[in-house]
């Protein structure tokens, strides 16, 4: 004769089984909530280089040219033009907090030539004004010449998600 003891009952497997299941559908959900996080933050991002190319391709070389990237800029014609073109484009789309035209000096200091708040604006960014800010990706998109998105990053102005071209 053997005596066993019934160290687990079936409504113990049966828990067991649940709390697996359970647990993997929840898995599975949240691998399924961050996969689709990821998809649309990429495709969101796709759509801001599309749509801060397509606001470059506007910009003609010419006038830009003229800039120094300097206080001086403010009073030539092909500054007024650009700033206000750079102020009609950023109309196109409410979601653009600001669309601005940067260069690099030969130190390699980032500055603004030109952007598009009115020029009575409490804070517009100046021609010439150093973007102290700049990121390690903003200095490598003027030495690759490739375009970027980057951020959420934040600077004195806020928390942004940028696109370079």
């Amino acid at each position: 004769m053997s005596i066993r003891p019934k160290l687990f009952s079936a409504s113990y497997w049966h828990r067991l089984r649940f709390g697996a299941v359970l647990l993997g559908v929840v898995l599975l959900g949240g691998l399924f909530a961050v996969w689709s996080i990821r998809r649309e933050d990429r495709q969101m991002r796709e759509a801001l280089i599309q749509q801060t190319s397509l606001v470059a391709q506007g910009i003609q070389l010419d006038q830009l040219k003229a800039l120094s990237g300097t206080k001086d800029d403010e009073p030539k014609p092909e500054y007024r033009r650009l700033k206000k073109q750079l102020m009609a484009a950023q109309q196109i789309n409410p979601f653009w907090k600001w669309i601005y035209l940067m260069n690099r000096t030969p130190d390699r200091t980032v500055v603004f030539q030109a952007d598009s708040e009115s020029p009575d604006a409490p804070d517009p960014s100046l021609p010439g004004q150093t973007y102290e800010e700049a990121s390690p990706l903003l200095q490598s998109v003027f030495d690759t010449r490739k375009i970027a998105t980057e951020g959420p990053i934040s600077d004195r102005w806020g928390v942004w998600v940028s696109s370079f071209v």
